[in-house]
């Protein structure tokens, strides 16, 4: 389908959307003054790559209600137009480079792979990383301003995750911890009361900055960097739990198909293992009580179910929606088991717990009928358009399959990388890396800690960590 056919196009939005011109009215005023790229690029984002980027449809997509929105003083800068007066006005630069980051998304979606021979790949590839070089120069700018106001901060956290999903449109991933870096840095500097009091921050600033802080969480689960030292000696068994993420962030459910839970699961995984590591490197034990929150931890990942979740963001009659929510939780913290099982191997380990070959085969089935799913629920997108699953649960899951489960997990991925996000190729890749070096007998896990009577536990890391660091690459599975 030609996404930029009139009549393809619907002219109106939803009420949420009524900022937001429409396709039409961009093709009409693009006609006009001849500004043929930023029509075809944002019509490209609107109508695809907004509800594409998340697996559930949702009116409170932040891809369209923040991102699309903020972008809209750039997009009529460059159609010459004056800013209208229902957009929201923020810092000049960092909408611009919003704007730039949409424009250069949406033509290395449409670039796709080089593999996918497009005709003009060449021409999209220099449109998109033209763009990429101008939205960075924008946030630069932003970034130094003399004084950034919390009201309008959300504006450059915003700026700063397009960077991100740029970086991982284009698929080459070499920026991303540099970006997640500095919305770490923003969001501790202007918004440093977000933990403490949620209720003083604006719904989309939280939003954002929990969206920061799971991608912050995801990019940790697959680098192949040593932590720095942790120390935890001061740390008592509450202010061990402690996430970032809380009860209420329910848009995690909707933008990445996973719920809070599992999302804290993930980063105290994450905590834990760099504590333990921090000690093994020193030679030193792991405290008792680390030891004792690590096996809380796997208990509660565990005995995690999804009737445990209420799913809040979701309407209640929506049941098409709640199912895929469901099955997308459910592949989420099959994955998370995988994952804490691959960080630490537990001694006191349950005689019924799934082994790992069999939670990547109930990651897949959960997938699979995900994507059953959402072919009921992208009839409730404007355009129709099917959202793509994170691709972290795939990744984790699939690098853990026996022989036997891998024709399976190659046919999920091919059907990941028909959505043309360009880092899902080279997860691919990274997943038949693990395969092989597994098959080749070299990839036990790549650092083991040194059995501890002490302790209840051997620290270990996960299969993909030895293949990343001898490729020296890093990875965003998502």
């Amino acid at each position: 389908m030609d996404m930029f056919e009139d009549h393809d196009i619907v002219a109106t939005y939803p009420k949420s959307h009524t900022d937001l011109p429409s396709p039409i009215l961009i093709r009409t005023q693009s006609v006009n003054d001849g500004s043929y790229w930023p029509h075809k690029l944002m019509s490209h984002y609107i109508t695809q790559l907004a509800d594409l980027l998340q697996p559930i449809h949702h009116p409170r997509n932040p891809f369209l209600t923040i991102n699309v929105q903020s972008a809209m003083p750039g997009l009529f800068a460059a159609l010459e137009q004056p800013v209208q007066n229902s957009i929201t006005h923020s810092p000049m630069k960092g909408n611009m480079s919003i704007f730039h980051s949409l424009m250069a998304s949406a033509a290395f979606h449409l670039r796709g792979s080089k593999s996918t021979n497009h005709p003009n790949w060449d021409t999209l590839d220099h449109i998109g990383s033209f763009n990429r070089m101008k939205a960075l120069k924008y946030l630069q700018e932003a970034i130094i301003e003399p004084s950034i106001q919390i009201e309008t901060s959300f504006v450059l956290i915003a700026a700063i995750l397009c960077q991100v999903s740029t970086d991982i449109m284009e698929g080459s991933m070499t920026e991303f911890f540099t970006h997640l870096q500095a919305c770490e840095r923003l969001c501790s500097s202007h918004l440093s009361n977000i933990a403490l009091e949620p209720q003083n921050i604006s719904p989309t600033t939280r939003q954002l900055a929990v969206n920061s802080a799971f991608i912050a969480t995801l990019a940790q689960t697959t680098t192949h960097h040593p932590p720095p030292f942790i120390n935890l000696l001061e740390s008592n068994q509450d202010s061990l739990f402690e996430s970032p993420f809380k009860t209420s962030d329910t848009s995690l459910e909707f933008t990445y198909g996973i719920t809070s839970t599992t999302a804290s699961f993930m980063y105290l995984t994450n905590k834990f293992w760099q504590c333990a590591h921090s000690a093994a490197s020193f030679g030193l034990t792991v405290l008792g009580e680390i030891t004792d929150a690590i096996l809380t931890l796997s208990c509660l990942i565990e005995s995690w179910t999804p009737s445990l979740e209420p799913f809040t963001s979701i309407p209640a009659n929506d049941t098409a929606s709640l199912a895929l929510a469901r099955d997308l939780a459910m592949s989420f913290n099959y994955a998370a088991r995988i994952y804490f099982r691959s960080c630490f191997n537990l001694e006191r380990s349950s005689a019924r717990s799934a082994t790992r070959a069999e939670l990547s085969e109930l990651t897949l089935m959960a997938l699979e009928k995900a994507e059953t799913n959402k072919n009921m629920t992208s009839r409730s997108s404007k355009f129709g358009v099917k959202g793509a699953s994170i691709s972290w649960p795939a990744f984790v899951a699939a690098c853990e399959a026996p022989p036997e489960l891998r024709p399976r997990w190659a046919e999920y991925w091919e059907c990941l990388i028909n959505y043309r996000i360009g880092n899902l190729t080279v997860v691919w890749s990274i997943v038949k890396d693990v395969w092989k070096s597994t098959d080749q007998g070299s990839n036990a896990n790549g650092f083991q800690s040194p059995p501890n009577n002490a302790e209840s536990f051997q620290l270990t890391e996960p299969k993909w960590s030895k293949v990343l660091r001898e490729a020296n690459f890093s990875i965003l599975a998502i």
